[in-house]
């Protein structure tokens, strides 16, 4: 499943041996072609060589309704590019002697866990920036939601992670929220006050901001759009301020260029050139962009720093972060050794078009011999990466299959403890499952395996496999849905019925129940509003509810009790689930 917060796949661009002089008509001709053949909406796009600003220009539309042209003040919201402003952060800090790259996260932030112990007692802050947790990213865990920044990472405990620390490089926003998290505890501030602190009032930011509200009460921010086709459909802005450092900043190209200034070394007072380098260097080998062996000269040593990602590009050293938030793309990329930077952003969401640009602006001032790029940017574009739904069906479906259960079966609440809940309700006969606010409605795919359909207003979900779990005792207890692609699939309980927690219907339990074919006797007592059963020999044991109609014992793991009402919806008997058998005793007079 991809989530439009997601980092978009991207390679990147180059750098120079001698800066040329800039062609700003051969440019322009470049950014123009590339928003015709890839329908972009709007774009804002800065380029820096030797220190000098060459390019500060906009094209298009942050408005198609009321065709309103993008200005150097139109905020965009730049996504992922925001987790350098987060080392930025860090890197004053460290400046300052307020903390170290190699200090344990707990020393700043002891209530950060994770769900294993070592990995929770000896990762550092430089493991968390160069995403070498070991944590993938549960983006689903927090998603669409309005928790707090503090409680989207309370959930990592519950939050199974992939890999040992430091094995791998897997990118991760709820771990750069726990730096955003961290930064507050050093400071005794909200994150966003120590960005604005070390960042934007130094560079004289004074458009950018950390939340989709803030953005919108603008008179100057650009619409966000879907690419649908060839038509350009407006989506909703996404609130994502909770995850802070991970994606939360809006920015305009007016201020993105001084922001690119500081990270070129432009502003020497403002962080020391040894810090950006710390920061530029790589860290941690890592294949989101390409195959974990290259196939090219083009593209090698992909690496991540940090809060930046490095590469080798054509033989020149490429430090740049892309951003992608629902309805934007960004990039900001910068060639170090040859003093050339350029930031993109656009109002389409996960556009290809900032990699597309940059890589022919970077091209084109090297003057080296350009790459035909359009093709492999669809390619790669997200529009394209759907399942054939007819193949599909012939792999994986098994077909003239039916559920073993009632569609009103299937319904109820169903927990997990980091992902929250999922709602299945029946509507007109058909299956919908709520989750993190999205409606998604199901359709039947073969047995108890439900597959969302792609009539979800939220295309992240289409094509989502949601498989129905029974008890032993053929009772739905649960739903599979494979929410992290690194793991396995992530299981949801289902929760009591709330009836089995109200004294009133619970009383009707209360009495004897006589083994069927046998002459023991089971007692079933109330307290308050919890049931006990007594078995022969045993002392009485507590009934905790679970599911739609039945109960755990605590003490006895391996047992459960399930009940069976009559016509007057009166308990009539139970069933004793058990590893040896099933048993079911029936109600006394």
């Amino acid at each position: 499943m991809r989530f439009h917060t997601l980092l978009y796949p991207l390679l990147s661009l180059t750098t120079l041996m001698c800066a040329q002089e800039i062609n700003q008509t051969e440019i322009e001709t470049q950014i123009t072609q590339a928003m015709s053949e890839l329908h972009v909406p709007g774009v804002a796009i800065g380029i820096i060589v030797d220190g000098k600003v060459e390019l500060c220009k906009c094209f298009g539309y942050k408005d198609l309704e009321k065709q309103l042209n993008v200005t150097p003040d139109t905020q965009f919201a730049i996504g992922s590019g925001s987790k350098p402003f987060a080392t930025f952060v860090l890197s004053r800090l460290a400046e300052e002697g307020k903390l170290h790259w190699d200090d344990r996260v707990i020393k700043h932030y002891p209530e950060m866990r994770l769900d294993n112990e070592y990995t929770t007692s000896h990762m550092t802050i430089k493991d968390v920036a160069s995403h070498q947790s070991g944590m993938p990213r549960h983006d689903g865990s927090w998603y669409n939601m309005d928790y707090t920044s503090h409680e989207i990472v309370s959930k990592l405990p519950h939050l199974p992670s992939k890999g040992e620390l430091r094995s791998e490089f897997i990118y991760n926003n709820i771990m750069y929220t726990a730096l955003g998290c961290l930064t507050e505890k050093v400071t005794g501030k909200s994150w966003p006050a120590s960005v604005d602190e070390y960042v934007f009032k130094p560079l004289k930011m004074t458009h950018s901001n950390f939340s989709i509200d803030e953005m919108q009460k603008s008179s100057d921010h650009a619409k966000p759009y879907f690419l649908w086709g060839e038509t350009n459909i407006e989506i909703p802005f996404r609130n994502v301020t909770s995850i802070g450092p991970a994606g939360a900043i809006n920015s305009t190209l007016s201020d993105m260029i001084q922001w690119l200034k500081a990270q070129m070394g432009l502003v020497p007072s403002l962080i020391s050139t040894s810090s950006l380098q710390e920061m530029h260097r790589p860290h941690v080998p890592c294949s989101v962009l390409l195959s974990s062996y290259p196939t090219s000269n083009d593209l090698l040593m992909e690496s991540y720093g940090l809060g930046w990602f490095t590469q080798v590009y054509r033989g020149h050293y490429n430090v740049f972060h892309a951003g992608n938030v629902d309805g934007f793309s960004s990039l900001v990329s910068m060639l170090p050794l040859d003093k050339i930077g350029v930031v993109v952003m656009c109002n389409q969401n996960a556009s290809p078009l900032p990699y597309l640009v940059a890589s022919s602006i970077f091209d084109t001032l090297l003057g080296i011999e350009k790459k035909e790029l359009t093709a492999y940017a669809k390619m790669i574009d997200a529009r394209n990466m759907l399942v054939d739904a007819d193949a599909e069906k012939k792999l994986c479906q098994v077909a003239d299959t039916s559920p073993s259960h009632k569609v009103e079966e299937f319904v109820g609440t169903y927990s997990h403890p980091g992902y929250g809940l999922v709602e299945i309700d029946s509507v007109a006969g058909r299956l919908v499952a709520t989750f993190n606010r999205f409606a998604l409605p199901l359709d039947h795919w073969h047995y108890d395996v439900f597959k969302v359909s792609n009539q979800a207003t939220e295309s992240a979900f289409h094509g989502v496999k949601v498989a129905f779990g029974t008890s032993t005792g053929g009772a739905i207890e649960s739903i599979s849905v494979p929410l992290e692609p690194m793991l396995a699939d992530i299981v949801f309980k289902r929760m009591a019925n709330q009836k089995l927690k109200d004294p009133k219907f619970l009383q009707c339990f209360v009495g004897k129940y006589l083994i069927e074919n046998s002459p023991i006797e089971v007692g079933v007592e109330l307290k308050g509003d919890l049931l006990s059963v007594q078995l022969p020999g045993m002392s009485p044991y507590a009934l905790l509810p679970e599911g739609e109609s039945g109960f755990t014992i605590a003490e006895l793991p391996g047992v459960k009790v399930q009940y069976h009402e009559d016509e007057k919806q009166m308990v009539d008997e139970i069933m004793i689930v058990q590893p040896n058998g099933t048993f079911k005793a029936l109600k006394q007079p």
